[in-house]
């Protein structure tokens, strides 16, 4: 098993942190729309919108050196990615038909995810994408660097 860096593990709880305040603090830009304030909302909607790229960067930061099971690494990418996003998905619209009276029942959990109050999960569909893509990345890693 590979050796922890600290520094980025230090990025990630940093990145946590900014999608938090990301989804805490986006309705700031539009309600001081007009104010003084907004300067400071821009400021921080700019800084904790940089939370999504920084979190692949730091994907690629500590690509592995090679996969040895292709199998197991999709096994592993469906179990601890797609199916908890698709059970989220699920939980969220069902939120949405108790709470928000949605009537569309599959709106938001196979397409149209923005009408899904669990819409802040189409980072999830990029990142298994990543996932997917990531036994490639490896090897194009691997001829580069050698």
């Amino acid at each position: 098993m590979k050796e922890r860096i600290a520094y980025i593990d230090a990025l990630k709880v940093i990145a946590c942190f900014a999608v938090i305040n990301l989804h805490c603090t986006s309705p700031w830009v539009s309600n001081f729309l007009g104010s003084p304030l907004w300067f400071v909302a821009m400021g921080n909607a700019v800084i904790t919108h940089l939370a999504v790229p920084m979190f692949f960067m730091l994907a690629g930061a500590v690509i592995p050196e090679r996969i040895d099971d292709i199998g197991q690494h999709y096994r592993k990418t469906l179990w601890r990615y797609v199916v908890p996003t698709l059970l989220s998905l699920v939980l969220y619209k069902i939120l949405g038909i108790l709470l928000l009276d949605q009537r569309d029942y599959l709106a938001g959990v196979f397409y149209n995810i923005g009408s899904n109050p669990g819409f802040h999960l189409w980072f999830m569909w990029i990142y298994i994408g990543y996932m997917v893509v990531l036994p490639v990345l490896v090897v194009i890693a691997r001829d580069v660097l050698s």
